[in-house]
């Protein structure tokens, strides 16, 4: 397959600085640029092919895209080293891929940091995925979390919803006070419902019904009964 005309240009070498030698590390004399093809690809190291050879290429921290096999990339060379700089155009299209060999810090100094995506945010890690803000807020249609622990501890828990609706195997509820409030309270045990309390009092302004196959009323000292009148059988 016909190439295109060899792009090959001859780094300048700065007149003013050239006899530092911090300079002259910086822009070897013989560095070159040139365009070139990426023939396959090995962790941090890339085969490209290039108007004046194939070359074994490190990929440069600075190039943040990820180069593939087929995508034009930008070499630079010098002796034995060569550097792929940058992607220049992609073979394939499709997801492009930011890689880093260590940690990335991402800093804002000024303004706000938005992340914007047409069709979804992943956010994937074996470990864990910590968040510090003076405030969060999150606006969606449909919330789904599944977890082994959810573990909350904070001062004050406000919800303000049209429906809650709770399963689960055992439900375990330790407080100072517990105070509910509704206009109709609806509870059904299928076994056993039991209470402990040193003192237990029961107020109703109107009617107190209660009625079971067999009721017992036992005290280790008084049972009194008073009201008005006092119908038993």
């Amino acid at each position: 397959m016909a190439s295109a005309a060899p792009i090959i240009e001859d780094l300048p070498r700065p007149a003013a600085v050239s006899s530092s030698p911090r300079a002259a590390a910086a822009c070897p004399p013989d560095a070159t640029l040139e365009m070139g093809h990426v023939v396959s690809r090995a962790g941090r190291k890339a085969r490209v092919a290039a108007p004046s050879g194939e070359k074994d290429a490190e990929i440069a921290p600075g190039c943040l895209v990820s180069p593939a096999p087929g995508d034009r990339v930008l070499l630079v060379s010098s002796g034995d080293e060569a550097y792929v700089l940058s992607v220049l155009r992609r073979h394939r299209t499709g997801e492009t891929k930011l890689v880093f060999d260590e940690g990335v810090s991402l800093s804002v100094l000024k303004g706000r940091l938005r992340v914007l995506a047409q069709e979804g945010v992943d956010l994937v890690s074996p470990q864990d995925i910590n968040v510090h803000a003076g405030a969060v807020a999150a606006d969606a249609k449909e919330v789904r979390v599944a977890f082994s622990l959810l573990d909350l501890l904070g001062h004050t828990i406000a919800a303000r919803t049209a429906k809650v609706r709770l399963v689960a195997e055992a439900f375990d509820t330790v407080a100072g006070r517990i105070y509910q409030r509704a206009r109709t309270f609806l509870r059904r045990t299928e076994e056993l419902d039991r209470i402990e309390a040193k003192n237990m009092d029961r107020r109703a302004e109107e009617l107190y019904h209660v009625h079971g196959q067999n009721a017992v009323t036992t005290a280790d000292q008084l049972v009194k009964i008073d009201a008005g009148q006092v119908h038993v059988g």
